[in-house]
Order: C-alpha cells, then structure tokens, then sequence
C-alpha cells in the first residue's frame, strides 16, 4: 500500500464509520418514537390528514406561553386536553423536521424572554431540541408549552449570565417530577369521587331486611328459613 492509499483511507474511513453510527443511533431513536399506542398512531394519522404541519405549529404556538400558566391550575389540566399531540405524535405525523422546528420555536421564544446576555446559539438551539424529542417525547404540545411559560416565570431553574441549556434540561426533569404527582393526584381524586358516587347510588337503590322480606311474600317468593330468621 502506497503513501497516497493510506492517505485517502484514513480521510475517508472516519467519515463513513460516522454516517454508519449516526444512522444506527437516528433508528433507534426513530423506534423509539415510533413505538407509540393505537390511540396515539390513529391520532398522528388523524391529524396528518387533516392538518398540514403549519396549520398545526400555528395552533400551538409560542404565545401561548404567556398565557397557558394561568389558565392552568396544574400540569394535568394540559395532560387532560383530549387529542392533544404528543411530541412522538408530532413526530410520527410529520417527521423530525416538523418536530425539531416545533421545540425551536418555542426554544427560541424563551431564549428571547430571558434577560441574560448570552443567548442559546443555533448549535445548542439544534442539540436542546434533538434531546428533548428523543427524551420527552411522552409530553403534549400543550405540556411542553405550559413548561416553556413556568421556565419564563422562573419556577424552576434560573439563568444568570447566559441561557444554559443544561438548566433547561434540569427544569424539564423537574416539570416531568412535577407532572407525575398532579396526574396521580388528579387520577387518585377522580377515582374517590367515582366510587362515593356509586356507594351514594347504590344507599339510594337499597332497602331493608324487613322491606325485602315483605315484598318477596307480597309476591309469593318463597323466602330461605335462614332469611326468615335473621
């Protein structure tokens, strides 16, 4: 092997190992996203067919992140809303592009809220966003944005001389914390009011022994010598 064979191998064997990872570690990701409930793919296949990727991205856009804290007591009042997105329905509907554009977006809204001098670079607006999708992808759109509006209220994490997308990622972390414990709470609420609800309908529908035993004689049942007895 010569000087210039060993030259073009070193310059281009690297290259294509890392086409080869990068595609291995994007299908795994992909899986991931893809391996969602029937109700989930009927919904990116809904709304895939109904909407097209702007009309979607215009619905559940950045202002809303001035608005949605309010509006929401909880995180489980934007968990609850029916048929809204996850970020993996987002992403099974239209592709990574539509959902990476998405997270921007919203990304960007913040990093122009925030008062600090140095603002998240593309690069890092790029890589906040991949990791995001790749790991929260179980969140609705509504979530994300509700999360994006209690960053900007300084609920969690603060930022100080610049916008630290590792912050970023600790508040989610602790949103998601957050998130847990008003799904259960909420669930566990309604579960309690279900079940009060059919003790009070069935106090309603009883009757007494005593009622009992002279309705089946009414009748003409014949009652057990044990009933009769009690």
């Amino acid at each position: 092997m010569d000087k210039n064979q060993l030259t073009v191998r070193t310059n281009t064997e690297p290259t294509t190992l890392q086409a080869l990872v990068r595609n291995k570690l994007f299908s795994l990701t992909s899986q991931r996203l893809k391996k969602n409930g029937k109700k989930e793919n009927a919904l990116a296949l809904r709304i895939q067919n109904e909407f097209s990727p702007i009309e979607i991205c215009t619905a559940y856009n950045p202002d809303w992140q001035a608005k949605l804290p309010a509006a929401c007591s909880n995180i489980y009042s934007a968990y609850s809303v029916t048929d809204t997105p996850t970020l993996a329905c987002l992403y099974q509907a239209y592709g990574d592009v539509t959902a990476l554009a998405w997270l921007k977006a919203q990304l960007i809204r913040v990093n122009d809220f925030v008062g600090t001098r140095l603002k998240l670079t593309d690069d890092q607006l790029e890589d906040l966003a991949i990791q995001i999708l790749a790991e929260y992808d179980y969140l609705n759109m509504l979530e994300f944005i509700l999360f994006c509006g209690r960053l900007r209220s300084g609920k969690y994490e603060d930022f100080y001389s610049s916008v630290d997308p590792m912050r970023i990622l600790k508040s989610l972390d602790c949103f998601c914390r957050d998130r847990t414990i008003d799904i259960n709470r909420e669930i566990t609420k309604i579960e309690k009011e279900k079940r009060d609800k059919e003790r009070e309908e069935s106090a309603k529908n009883a009757i007494s022994l005593e009622q009992y035993v002279e309705n089946c004689k009414a009748k003409g049942v014949e009652l057990d010598e044990f009933i009769l007895s009690l």
